[in-house]
């Protein structure tokens, strides 16, 4: 990551505060928390509050999910005798082959994401394939409100060694992990920034709608369609730097 990219990564997350704070613009102009009832392994993600925020509102909006309710929609819930010990790398690693025998796929970015459940002994991994969640979520909103919306999903773990762990750069407050594809990488942290700061005020407000201040904010290229499999990936992102 080049001094440049981290500039402007932490610029995008200063914007994002200034928008949780009431001061937003651009693409990040208002941010809107949205509550839900608890939800449990299984339940559905879209609950009908979120459903009927979107519907106020109009194409290009952006809704914002927390990680852990996408996990526990995906059944992504693991049983561990005890609180996790991962201030190594050596304890990290022997906690991501325990966690393999309950999921295969899991890995040291789930060690990285795990949180806690609903239930004691309950221990939620990171979402399964969050670019894909975020694209089928999008196209949920559409087909109940008639408005293309694009979907960042969340996690609270953020900093240089979890960010680069996660999305392969250093991220700030909070790391978006999966979007759809009318975001940069830049606006989906923005967005993820932002939210962070709004949900941790409010419990139970797993959602938050950002809507952007202008017409041209709103038109962008590919809202709510599928960007590409697995997690956001800064490799992968040829739009990483904002256009001017």
């Amino acid at each position: 990551m080049t001094e440049r990219q981290d500039a402007e990564m932490l610029g995008q997350c200063l914007k994002g505060l200034a928008a949780a704070l009431g001061a937003g613009s651009g693409i990040s102009h208002t941010v809107v928390p949205v509550g839900s009832p608890e939800i449990h392994a299984g339940d559905d993600v879209l609950v009908p509050a979120v459903v009927a925020e979107v519907a106020t509102g109009a194409d290009g909006d952006i809704v914002v999910v927390a990680s852990k309710i996408v996990s526990l929609w995906q059944g992504r819930v693991v049983q561990l005798p005890e609180a996790p010990d991962i201030r190594s790398k050596a304890r990290r690693s022997t906690l991501a082959n325990a966690l393999k025998r309950q999921f295969p796929d899991a890995d040291l970015r789930d060690v990285i994401m795990l949180d806690r459940g609903t239930h004691d002994g309950d221990y939620l991994l990171g979402p399964e394939n969050p670019n894909r969640a975020a694209s089928q979520l999008a196209t949920r909103l559409h087909e109940s409100t008639g408005i293309r919306v694009d979907v960042v999903i969340t996690d609270s773990a953020a900093g240089v060694a979890k960010g680069e762990a996660l999305i392969g750069c250093v991220t700030y407050l909070a790391t978006a992990i999966g979007a759809t594809a009318g975001l940069s990488l830049l606006h989906a942290q923005r967005c993820a920034a932002a939210s962070e700061v709004v949900r941790n005020a409010r419990p139970l407000h797993p959602f938050t709608v950002v809507r952007p201040e202008s017409v041209r904010s709103r038109r962008r290229e590919r809202v709510g369609e599928h960007r590409y499999d697995g997690f956001l990936d800064a490799s992968r992102e040829v739009r990483f730097l904002l256009d001017g």
